[in-house]
């Protein structure tokens, strides 16, 4: 080990051309030699390595191209880097707060290496072509249409907080507003609100495809499915003319009586996230914005708008919560984060409390400057759009939510709705206001290929016959096979309790409270309306009639049958209300006594657990045989 301290000072030049951007701060740490070049006893050439930190400040680009030199003083030859790491090469960044950046180097040198060596850093700043066209469409709007673009609003009440009218700029020319749409298990499209919809309690509009719940996606492990289900997904949302997904979501399941835990994919960050980013990697490939959400941490529905306070440490808040998020951005790519209702006090991490939130010492996610400047922009580089969940900015101060760097006040400005009065009273500075209108412009750009697009049509890149076509109904299915568990698979007089032999003559019973009803998922706003409703009972039945030599029969005594099927599972499971109880549900039937009751006569007793969240241990985890389906779609 050779314990050589090479001493540096230095000389740095950046280069920069397009808007403001600057590097500081830059100090080199001692070069330490590791060990003599293989193959070289006793010679003078050894490695060395480094490394360099900066201060790098971004304004208005979505890239910046840093390299380095290394070179002894007196001398303009070049030190052979044998490896550059870190931050350096293209630095994704778009956020104007000062950053600390740290790259890695080895070298090799030979001879007599004492003396001072200066480092060399050059940087080139240059906004992409679609930022600039952002910027520019920024500066044909009046700050009235600036601030109109922070917000989803519409005459037309079936999209009403989903989409934004369009806008006619200075020199005429015509931009389509916002079109998202929900959410994660398929496009909810338009938004009708009819009073008997049992299964979008927030209504929902055409049939589309139904696919399974994001807690049914967790369990097939399978990243390359995830990929398939997302850009199904997106080529149904741009047949509408959606470009903007509400959609994965990516919190972690720490509370099972979450009501809405069927819509995530689990408790484990590394699972979450790869599945999630995967689905985002594949609503992007249509083109389509991917959102997930929400930005965090978010784990019940109790009094979550209404002053829900979660009290993390940052490390929990980084190794678990901001796991998924930051893999759904650095890994998928996603263009777009929704942030959640609930205020958030991390323990040592806060920059600037919410004065209207002092007494509860904690912020509202959207408005939280922590989660929104210093991870999200800052750490991460993020430089898409940030919206607020619907009416998540309430009842913070306006003047604080302005200059807190989240773009999209969702769905009806509540917290800027009055931003351009400010700004044209003197009272507040357009910059703010500038920054998150471009970042809405870029976000739209990106979805039109580069392209400012007048008119609806134009965004239907995808035919309306994709729309619960062969195709997306394929996947859904070959997603729902690989979704369901066999949980377990115990011996009956020395044979398996599953599978089943069509072959055999067999009295088989299907009951339990779910067995003949059609289960898509809990309710809320990721609820869709289904093309088709098959109970496992009518797809039993349906499987068995195309069988012709099956000699399984169906019987609704189980007391005389050989085998019985029994689906059981949670219910309740709603966005907006979180499970009264782990055990399984006793109305309107004792779960638990109804698979006691068909264990006591017939010994191959498969019991089908549905729904998107765990319960307590009971007579229906004691049968031979179980399966978790969760909700298959």
């Amino acid at each position: 080990m050779i314990k050589a301290i090479i001493s540096l000072f230095i000389i740095f030049i950046t280069v920069f051309s397009g808007w403001s951007a600057s590097i500081t701060s830059v100090k080199v740490n001692g070069i330490r030699g590791y060990e003599k070049a293989p193959g070289a006893a006793g010679s003078d050439t050894s490695f060395y390595m480094g490394c360099i930190t900066y201060t790098f400040k971004s304004e208005g680009k979505d890239s910046v191209s840093l390299d380095f030199s290394i070179t002894k003083q007196g001398s303009t030859d070049p030190l052979p880097i044998l490896e550059k790491s870190g931050d350096v090469g293209l630095i994704r960044q778009a956020n104007a707060a000062d950053t600390v950046k740290t790259a890695y180097f080895r070298v090799r040198l030979t001879g007599d290496v004492s003396g001072n060596y200066v480092a060399n850093l050059t940087a080139e700043a240059n906004m992409s072509s679609m930022w600039k066209l952002a910027d520019s469409l920024v500066m044909l709007m009046t700050n009235d249409q600036k601030v109109r673009t922070l917000y989803a609003w519409t005459t037309d009440d079936s999209m009403a907080g989903f989409r934004s009218d369009n806008q006619t700029l200075s020199n005429g020319m015509t931009m389509v507003g916002w079109r998202s749409a929900d959410g994660p298990n398929g496009i909810r499209y338009p938004i009708n609100f009819i009073s008997d919809n049992t299964f979008a309690i927030y209504g929902s509009g055409y049939p589309n495809t139904v696919f399974p719940t994001e807690a049914a996606t967790g369990c097939t492990w399978d990243t390359g499915m995830a990929r398939r289900r997302g850009q199904a997904i997106g080529e149904e949302a741009r047949a509408y003319g959606i470009y903007c997904n509400l959609g994965p979501m990516s919190d972690l399941v720490i509370n099972p009586r979450w009501g809405r835990a069927f819509e995530t994919m689990g408790e484990d960050p590394y699972l979450v996230g790869k599945m999630a980013s995967h689905q985002v990697m594949g609503l992007q490939d249509r083109k389509v914005i991917a959102t997930p959400k929400h930005f965090t941490p978010y784990l019940k529905e109790d009094s979550r708008s209404a002053g829900q306070r979660v009290v993390i440490t940052e490390r929990a808040l980084r190794e678990l919560f901001c796991v998924p998020f930051e893999m759904d951005i650095k890994e998928g790519k996603a263009r777009a984060i929704m942030t959640c209702y609930n205020k958030v006090a991390v323990l040592g991490g806060f920059t600037t409390l919410d004065p209207t939130e002092l007494g509860n010492s904690a912020e509202r996610a959207a408005t939280n400057r922590h989660l929104v400047q210093d991870i999200l922009r800052n750490d991460w580089g993020f430089d898409g759009v940030i919206m607020t969940d619907w009416q998540g900015s309430m009842f913070v101060a306006p003047e604080y939510a302005y200059n807190t760097d989240y773009d999209m006040d969702m769905p009806n400005a509540d917290a800027l709705a009055n931003a351009a009065n400010f700004i044209n009273g003197g009272s507040w500075t357009a910059d703010k206001l500038n920054k998150k209108a471009r970042n809405v412009a870029y976000a739209k750009l990106w979805a039109w290929g580069g392209q400012v697009i007048q008119n609806d049509q134009a965004l239907k890149t995808f035919p309306a016959s994709v729309v619960v076509s062969q195709d997306h109904i394929s996947t859904a299915l070959a997603e729902a096979r690989e979704s369901i568990v066999l949980a377990k698979n115990e011996s009956i007089d020395g044979v398996p309790a599953l599978p089943l032999d069509i072959k055999q003559p067999i009295k088989l019973a299907v009951i339990g409270p779910y067995a003949d009803v059609f289960r898509p998922g809990g309710g809320g706003s990721s609820a869709i309306n289904p093309d088709m409703k098959i109970s496992p009972l009518k797809g039993i039945q349906t499987y068995l009639d195309a069988h012709t030599d099956s000699k399984i029969t169906l019987v609704t005594d189980y007391s005389t049958a050989d085998a019985a099927l029994v689906f059981v599972g949670v219910d309740k499971e709603m966005e907006s209300a979180d499970r009264e109880s782990m055990v399984l549900p006793k109305s309107p039937v004792d779960q638990n006594a109804l698979v006691g009751s068909v264990l006591a006569k017939v010994k191959r007793t498969i019991v089908v657990y549905t729904g998107g969240s765990a319960s307590v241990a009971g007579a229906w985890s004691d049968a031979p045989g179980v399966v978790i389906a969760f909700y298959p779609g």
